[in-house]
């Protein structure tokens, strides 16, 4: 499948058409709205996770992309705008707006908040993957954004304040909309070791708890913008039922209908800017109606020039040959048992970091790498998370139960691939467990390279995480990028 989604001008019309049928019955019927009554439409995203052109799924060809999006919003916009004064149109995210995608990883998100800007999004939740490229990064982007960023629960370790404004107030005919936001604990799995020191995660009920008050004084409707997934904002709805609606994002599903807890309604969209999502509110007094549905994606050529631009600048950089390959490496079964991709990317990280054997979960390579010659952008696809190379000092007992732990994982992403690290696997647990070829003793200490999402403990488990901070090194090179620079270094394989 190539990079970006291509269409015949035949299925583009047929696209376009489809759209226009799609709009025209989703919109909202346009007649005058009666005194004290107020319309507004909430448009809303999640997890595009940088992208921003085409691209194909199972199901269909040339699904998504910003052009299509950008042409939806103003379409409703404009719809709402031509009904009279009291439509108005709310535009949000949920996060995970960066990394994920070639495009966002070479620029770094700035063709992600650039596009946002040109969409005049309201605001949107501060998302685990928007430190990908470093706090320095994001904090810079944040600047360049148009629109604010919420989140209430991650606050500046230095002095004690939020990183980020914890929520804004917006008024519409009238009624004033409270919109807060909250982020997932998985922000310490996807940053680096050194932006992780500069801040302080606090806990999502009490710092909600301390906004409630104010909230509800400045606002006659509350609107939870999460970066939670749909497990935890189920629970925090239970908690919570003053909170009118949740928008939310993280664990990328789509919400057909929303579901509905307590009298508590949830939304999600998704991911990858597949779908837009709406959300269509009646305000009579402090009552609201709402309905939320799918939308079908067109073009727009103010965001497509901005798309344009940077795939221009993208593509002769990524396909840049780098190497070549002389069989295939499949990455079929990677949850249950080593695969020839992660034993060659686990060879160079072993390799190039020195030490006794090296790791990483199964989650963190995608795809396989086929015969042939090698671009720069099999490389970006096959491996798309921003993950730091980490070094550890590990005992034999705690590889033990390490593998132990992965061995009960299987069929998850959790499952543990290992380089350099053999065992035997019986009634669910690891014996003859050997590293180079000679087993493992217990007291012995030995060096694996791993990245930040294990060590921080994203594996789900609590082995790596609670080995103390003397005992790991973390370096500023991506594990990527040691590959990248592997390759260019041997040439043929």
């Amino acid at each position: 499948m190539e990079l970006t989604g291509m269409l015949t001008s035949k299925l583009l019309m047929t696209v376009f058409l489809t759209a226009l049928i799609a709009c025209s019955a989703f919109g909202a019927e346009c007649h005058a709205a009666p005194d004290g009554v107020v319309h507004l439409t909430i448009l809303h995203t999640n997890d595009t996770h940088g992208f921003l052109t085409q691209f194909d799924t199972e199901k269909a060809y040339g699904v998504g992309g910003a052009a299509g999006r950008a042409s939806l919003i103003n379409e409703i916009r404009r719809s709402n705008a031509e009904c009279g004064d009291k439509r108005y149109t709310l535009l949000l995210d949920g996060g995970d707006v960066l990394e994920n995608n070639a495009m966002s990883n070479f620029f770094k998100g700035e063709a992600d908040i650039e596009f946002m800007n040109l969409a005049r999004y309201d605001a949107m939740t501060f998302g685990n993957h928007e430190f990908g490229f470093g706090m320095d990064n994001f904090m810079g982007l944040a600047k360049k954004a148009t629109f604010p960023i919420l989140c209430a629960n991650v606050m500046d370790a230095k002095t004690k304040k939020h990183l980020f404004a914890p929520y804004i107030v917006k008024e519409f005919g009238g009624v004033r909309i409270a919109i807060f936001g909250l982020t997932s604990h998985t922000l310490f799995y996807n940053s680096a070791p050194a932006d992780l020191a500069r801040i302080e995660f606090i806990n999502k009920d009490e710092a909600y708890a301390k906004l409630l008050p104010e909230m509800k004084e400045k606002s006659d409707y509350i609107i939870f913008l999460s970066h939670l997934g749909i497990e935890e904002d189920r629970e925090f709805a239970k908690k919570h039922p003053e909170i009118n609606i949740i928008i939310g994002s993280h664990s990328h599903t789509f919400l057909e209908q929303p579901e509905k807890v307590g009298d508590i309604n949830i939304y999600q969209a998704g991911k990858y800017g597949e779908c837009l999502g709406r959300i269509n509110l009646t305000f009579e007094g402090k009552k609201a109606a709402a309905i939320n549905s799918r939308l079908i994606n067109i073009s727009d050529r103010a965001a497509g020039e901005l798309v344009k631009k940077y795939k221009d600048l993208l593509d002769p950089q990524i396909n840049i040959k780098i190497g070549e390959l002389g069989a295939n490496l499949e990455n079929l079964s990677k949850y249950e048992m080593k695969t020839p991709v992660f034993e060659f990317v686990l060879k160079i990280l072993c390799e190039e970091a020195k030490t006794d054997f090296s790791m990483e979960t199964g989650a963190s390579i995608t795809g396989r790498l086929e015969a042939g010659p090698i671009y720069l952008k099999n490389i970006y696809r096959l491996m798309p998370y921003n993950n730091f190379v980490i070094t550890i000092k590990m005992s034999g007992s705690e590889i033990k139960k390490l593998i132990d732990y992965s061995i009960s994982k299987k069929k998850t992403p959790f499952f543990v691939q290992t380089y350099g690290l053999t065992y035997e696997e019986e009634g669910g647990k690891a014996k003859n467990i050997k590293i180079k070829g000679e087993a493992v003793s217990d007291d012995k200490i030995y060096t694996v390279a791993t990245d930040n999402y294990m060590s921080a403990g994203g594996a789900e488990d609590n082995i790596l995480k609670n080995i103390p901070a003397e005992r790991k090194t973390a370096s500023e090179k991506l594990i990527r990028e040691l590959v990248i620079e592997y390759i260019k270094k041997r040439g043929k394989f």
